[in-house]
């Protein structure tokens, strides 16, 4: 489990979006904090993409997430990270469901306060 889960973070690290896909299910769900613009469930790797992942490239140019520890319970895996947003860094922990080596679940627990307060737009309007 933590393998796949380490793939998914080293893929996504480097940009290569190729690899990162390679470790999602094709109905992956993803669920975002509602403290941030795109928070809410998307389904399926296009969808994170198109949904999160975009968005955080515009709102966080600097944007890199790097996962310190990996946790397994079972199919769950548990990420401790630690995340580079708007020149600062917050610690989030994150869980991913893993089946038949893709995750079929991911969860974020971040700190939106933190990393809205510190996105390009808010910055700008001050």
């Amino acid at each position: 489990m933590i393998e796949v889960a380490k793939a998914g973070y080293d893929a996504f690290a480097v940009g290569d979006m190729e690899a990162w896909v390679a470790t999602q299910a094709e109905d992956v769900r993803w669920r975002m904090p509602k403290g941030f613009p795109y928070g809410g469930d998307y389904v399926g790797p296009q969808a994170v993409m198109e949904g999160v992942f975009s968005p955080i490239g515009k709102l966080w140019p600097d944007f890199k997430v790097e996962a310190l520890r990996f946790h397994a319970a079972g199919n769950v895996v548990f990420v401790e990270t630690r995340m580079t947003a708007g020149g600062k860094t917050s610690s989030a922990l994150h869980k991913g469901v893993i089946v038949n080596g893709k995750f079929t679940e991911f969860q974020a627990f971040d700190d939106t306060g933190f990393m809205m307060k510190h996105a390009s737009k808010a910055r700008s309007a001050k």
